[in-house]
């Protein structure tokens, strides 16, 4: 069930994420504000920005095995374990602030 009100968290959460410049390469991501955020567009995020830091790192991480002579991580577990932080990170957080207020401004429309 949703909020008539929203809550300061909600509020906090969805300021920020009104930005533009708050999206950076998630930009072409973003909804409209009366658009809810499924399950798929915001995997699609998380996705995005786990191989994107996620190469990132482990690039550091293969410098810092070689000069350290020690093993490094399969190329594949940093983007994974960053993929699934992202996802549960914003289904935790603004996922839920912007599917509420999607739907309160669906519901206002109507009327």
């Amino acid at each position: 069930m949703f909020e008539p009100n929203p809550t300061q968290d909600d509020n906090l959460f969805t300021d920020y994420c009104d930005a533009e410049s708050n999206w950076g390469p998630l930009l072409a991501f973003r909804p409209a504000r009366h658009e809810r955020i499924g399950i798929g567009r915001a995997f699609s995020m998380s996705l995005l920005l786990g191989c994107l830091f996620g190469v990132v790192g482990n690039v550091l991480l293969l410098l810092a095995g070689r000069l350290l002579e020690r093993p490094v991580l399969s190329p594949w577990v940093l983007p994974a374990v960053l993929t699934g932080v992202y996802f549960l990170v914003g289904r935790l957080t603004f996922v839920p602030a912007w599917n509420r207020r999607a739907a309160r401004l669906s519901r206002l429309s109507k009327r």
